[in-house]
């Protein structure tokens, strides 16, 4: 019977990892130099960090936005 409970949480444990490698796919997006380049030609890059940490550094053209003043 012990058996069965450990096969049993380990299949939960690989479900849930792979729910979760999923859902981290469909919500961002990794581009290359080239898409990124021409994907920031035609919109807006908006930077969620806080105004000092964007200051000391960010890329050419970003729009900072705290992410304190978003609405949840």
């Amino acid at each position: 019977m012990v058996t069965w409970i450990l096969w049993a949480l380990i299949l939960a444990m690989l479900a849930w990892m792979g729910f979760n490698y999923l859902r981290i796919r469909r919500a961002a997006k990794i581009v290359d130099n080239e898409e990124f380049e021409a994907l920031i030609r035609t919109g807006q890059l908006i930077d969620l960090r806080d105004p000092a940490e964007f200051h000391r550094k960010h890329i050419l053209g970003a729009r900072n936005i705290p992410s304190s003043q978003l609405k949840t």
